[in-house]
């Protein structure tokens, strides 16, 4: 089920709601047989709006998010066979992403065509033991992920000979800082967290050759 609601009320704003629910039955294996507690019920949000100071230049927020709660399901959902010795648990997994970015595309010009982003990702499973026969951490563990990145790329299009070319470059900078915190309040063990900082560039050249052959080298 799904609803969506798109709205521009002024030629320079622009705006976009959804929200959207599904269910899965329990899963079959690849020989058929049924997977217990594989059947979940997933909602999702998103509302995204752009304002656009003139023709080459916009603004740009979003917002998503994904749900979903399990209960009284096995704790290892690819291996039913070892329910017993791991136990069974209450799920809550979500994962939210949330960016500003700041575009810039000149109209007339192929070589520019820039994004500026600033994005936070947060990624959350929480564990409640329902069935826990070895009293391990494992299973009341709550599984916290968040990721700041600023993220800076240009794509330019052109042509050399006949060859087409869509020349994306870019910069990555970001932390990512994880959790895996027990009942207690003490780092899991068996999932340690730490913290995580990165600076990436990336250059990704796709290449249209005549009508039929695409090549894309790519190196990060």
């Amino acid at each position: 089920s799904t609803s969506i609601l798109a709205f521009s009320p002024y030629d320079d704003f622009e705006a976009l709601l959804f929200f959207g629910i599904r269910t899965s039955e329990n899963r079959d294996d690849g020989a058929g047989d049924e997977i217990l507690g594989t059947e979940f019920e997933q909602t999702s949000a998103l509302a995204k709006a752009t304002y656009y100071f003139d023709d080459a230049s916009s603004l740009t927020f979003s917002y998503m998010e994904n749900d979903i709660p399990e209960r009284d399901v096995n704790y290892n959902v690819f291996d039913p066979s070892v329910d017993s010795a791991f136990g069974r648990v209450d799920r809550d997994t979500q994962d939210a992403i949330a960016y500003l970015e700041y575009g810039f595309d000149p109209v007339g010009n192929d070589l520019i065509d820039l994004t500026a982003r600033l994005q936070f990702k947060r990624e959350e499973v929480a564990l409640d033991p329902i069935l826990n026969p070895f009293m391990t951490d494992l299973l009341e563990a709550d599984h916290l992920t968040e990721t700041t990145s600023v993220i800076v790329e240009n794509t330019s299009r052109f042509d050399t000979g006949t060859v087409s070319h869509e020349l994306l470059a870019g910069l990555e900078i970001g932390r990512r800082e994880r959790s895996a915190l027990t009942d207690a309040g003490i780092n899991d063990t068996a999932a340690p967290g730490g913290t995580d900082d990165y600076v990436a560039l990336f250059v990704q050249n796709e290449l249209s050759i005549g009508e039929r052959l695409t090549l894309t080298p790519a190196v990060r």
